[in-house]
């Protein structure tokens, strides 16, 4: 019996040494045991207490791509100078006793600790699990030295004890935190192509999958990635079944399970997203949308389509699109059938009508059919009430129409019903502002669901209630600059939230200008300094290329 003991225990111990020397190239002769080991995480304040057993993990719970700080705490009665060597997934990252790295993908991660011959090795395993940092926050599309980049300001909150007015209370507090590239961080450091990028565009599949694609003017350097891994999916040039002949990309809609593309000439080109209801993938047909008319009369056949400008409802099941055809003054409606998955041979029921009213037209009222004035801009339904608003030039004047859209996609062809629900003439302040080149015009709501709108020009943004009246200043910022994007962010302090609300949450916003900077800050009310809103600035970051775009993810949804 204590022969067989004996054998066993041989054998074990040569199979613990050759399962040693497959981790690293540390020589081992014998196994020293520290009295205690323990790895703290000092960025998240975590501490694990380590066993020399695999059988025996510690596992830490990080935040993917975002730098971490371990430290390995080591009490040890032995008379040598101990050493350390980190290694993940089969590679060196570290050989000093804190451990400074950013992790873009699980493993595991073994701590050895050798005495100063190296001689004589423990190691020490751990699980690196990762949270993927995507759920809220602001991306941003921008150029930085000569190239297009990504970055992504990471969203949270942590409840906070201050004071306020000189009593003390626990408030949430907002936070952004910055990643940079994250295309190439999360691509083994392959570059965003392309060089004069358009746009970020979001989708959202039937299983809640959301793609985000990057636009460049030159559609063969668009590409498209997965919102929670960055990971990359597809590129525009291999999608297109053939090439369009001159396509120069102007803008990009998801509409339900379908994409649709145009360019600077009007050229538009339509995508079916087949690949499991992922947007923003499938195969875009190299042909240009067209159309025919059921009412033209006489019948003019097919028609290219001429597109200006399209915009689609932003609720994640639209169904919908509208066109502009500026050069033919009308707006056609494009839909599709369901949201859901077209038929398995990659067809897609949809249908391009030009909308007629249903009642006849007042005073000022403009029919979509024939919309022969100068359009401004176009803005979509957010919610509800489902409104589209169009702002368009009347001579010297400005108006404003608003539009509930109802769309019939279970005629063939569709068809299309709409409402004209007002049309106001814009005060002159606000006329003002239209008529200064670059003018920015966003359309928002408020915690009761009336549409607001958002006016910015040169370095000021405005604020006009759902009639386009009332203009108030909401901020106005240094001078010598001019915003060139803006976006409302979560938290907005609705106007009645108490004053420490208004003074620790505020109204949070990203902003960027003519010369490349880029800041998300926080508009609050200050108890102490009554007259005006006061800003501080939470992120701040300057690109030399400039900014293109900006998008605000909030808890998953779309914003």
């Amino acid at each position: 019996m204590k022969i067989k003991i004996i054998v066993i225990c041989f054998l074990g111990w040569i199979g613990l040494n050759a399962c040693l020397e497959d981790h690293t190239n540390l020589d081992y002769k014998e196994v020293i045991l520290p009295d205690t080991v323990r790895v703290v995480d000092k960025v998240n304040k975590k501490t694990v207490v380590l066993s020399h057993s695999e059988m025996f993990q510690g596992s830490f719970s990080l935040l993917a791509g975002v730098e971490v700080e371990l430290e390995a705490e080591v009490v040890y009665s032995g008379p040598d100078q101990l050493g350390y060597e980190w290694m993940f997934d089969g590679e060196v990252i570290g050989s000093e006793k804190e451990l400074k790295h950013t992790f873009t993908k699980e493993g595991r991660l073994v701590l050895f600790v050798y005495r100063g011959d190296k001689s004589k090795v423990t190691d020490y395993h751990m699980v690196i699990s990762l949270v993927q940092p995507f759920g809220s926050g602001v991306y941003v599309l921008a150029k930085q030295g000569g190239k297009s980049v990504v970055d992504f300001m990471r969203y949270y909150s942590q409840k906070e004890t201050v004071t306020f007015l000189g009593q003390p209370m626990e408030m949430t507090i907002p936070y952004y935190e910055e990643q940079s590239n994250v295309f190439s961080l999360y691509n083994d450091g392959e570059e965003l192509p392309g060089s004069e990028p358009v746009q970020l565009v979001w989708g959202q599949g039937k299983d809640k999958t959301q793609v985000m694609q990057v636009l460049d003017r030159d559609w063969r350097s668009s590409v498209a990635f997965y919102g929670k891994t960055i990971e990359k999916v597809v590129g525009m040039k291999d999608e297109f079944v053939g090439a369009p002949q001159s396509l120069f990309v102007k803008s990009m809609v998801n509409v339900g399970m379908s994409t649709l593309v145009y360019g600077e000439q009007g050229d538009a080109y339509l995508r079916v997203n087949y690949d499991n209801g992922t947007p923003n993938t499938g195969r875009f047909s190299s042909e240009r949308l067209r159309f025919d008319d059921p009412n033209d009369v006489p019948d003019q056949g097919w028609m290219d389509v001429e597109a200006d400008l399209i915009v689609a409802d932003k609720q994640v099941s639209n169904n919908w699109a509208i066109i502009h055809e500026k050069s033919k003054e009308r707006f056609l409606l494009f839909s599709v059938s369901s949201v859901f998955m077209p038929d398995m041979s990659g067809g897609l029921d949809y249908s391009i009508v030009i909308p007629f009213p249903e009642v006849k037209l007042k005073e000022n009222e403009v029919a979509l059919h024939h919309f022969d004035k100068e359009v401004v801009a176009v803005l979509p339904p957010l919610g509800y009430p489902q409104r589209l608003h169009v702002i368009y030039k009347d001579g010297a004047d400005y108006r404003m129409q608003a539009h509930t859209i109802s769309p019939d996609i279970y005629s063939l062809p569709h068809s299309v019903r709409y409402t004209i629900d007002g049309n106001v003439k814009l005060p002159g302040d606000v006329v003002a502002l239209l008529n200064k080149p670059g003018t920015i015009i966003q359309k928002n709501q408020n915690s009761s669901r009336q549409d607001i709108f958002y006016i910015i020009s040169d370095n000021t943004i405005y604020e006009v209630d759902a009639n386009g009246a009332n203009m108030s200043t909401l901020y106005a910022f240094e001078q010598g600059r001019k915003i060139t994007g803006f976006f409302r962010l979560t938290p907005w302090a609705a106007p009645t939230a108490t004053p420490a609300t208004q003074y620790f949450s505020g109204w949070l916003f990203a902003v960027a200008f003519d010369n490349g900077e880029f800041k998300i800050g926080r508009l609050y009310k200050d108890p102490q300094q009554p007259v005006g809103m006061q800003c501080t600035y939470l992120l701040e970051k300057k690109y030399d290329g400039g900014v293109t775009d900006i998008r605000f993810i909030y808890s998953n949804v779309i914003m």
